[in-house]
């Protein structure tokens, strides 16, 4: 019987240690939050760069995934293996944003998200698109072998709220209509095949 209780005071000490979200904040949050009217009036810059990266969409996934090993655990080696997406995300000048810390493999860890990770002569043309957009209007994107593009609008942090708030551009994909009323996003068809989404959630703490 002490087991028991024990037990049960255990299972009531983690239930109350669970974090809640606070719908009531991320809601209000949410409803503040707005399309961004440069966003869309840059969608020109953000097709060309979606024209650049799918002309060469073949040659991109050829280069990454000749680079992409994977480690396995089980037997303590690295293979090559191709990815289903690949990450790009420009530096802006501030190396740690792209960095994991300090150790040996760091090099390895940031060109797995960086832009410059790509062939040498495709990456003028789109370095010249993000310069021109700034890092308001461009953090990154993401490539999917599908030829879907998700670029990174900004993502930043409310401390008010402890919550974090995306915006998303989707070429291609299309997603299905949130129907839930505490998951709190919301796109809009901004142009033919773009896709403009908003999100607010929990601060994920990293």
């Amino acid at each position: 019987m002490k087991t028991f209780i024990l037990t049960l005071l255990f299972g009531f000490v983690l239930i109350s240690c669970e974090h809640k979200r606070d719908v009531k904040t991320l809601r209000k949050l949410f409803n503040e939050t707005n399309y961004d009217t440069a966003v869309i009036q840059s969608t020109p810059l953000y097709d060309s760069l979606k024209n650049i990266i799918i002309s060469y969409i073949d040659t991109i996934f050829k280069f990454r995934n000749s680079r992409h090993f994977v480690y396995h655990g089980d037997t303590g080696k690295e293979t090559q293996e191709d990815a289903d997406f690949y990450n790009f995300y420009y530096n802006y000048g501030e190396a740690t944003s792209l960095s994991y810390g300090t150790g040996p493999n760091d090099q390895k860890l940031i060109d797995e998200v960086s832009v410059e990770n790509m062939p040498t002569f495709i990456y003028p043309s789109v370095d010249r698109i993000f310069k021109q957009l700034g890092k308001d209007k461009i953090l990154g994107f993401t490539l999917w072998k599908d030829s879907t593009i998700e670029i990174t609008v900004k993502s930043f942090y409310r401390e008010k709220e402890n919550a974090d708030v995306g915006h998303i551009l989707v070429w291609k994909r299309i997603y299905a209509t949130n129907i839930d009323p505490d998951f709190f996003y919301r796109d809009t068809l901004i142009a033919p095949k773009w896709t403009y989404q908003i999100w607010v959630d929990d601060h994920q703490g990293f």
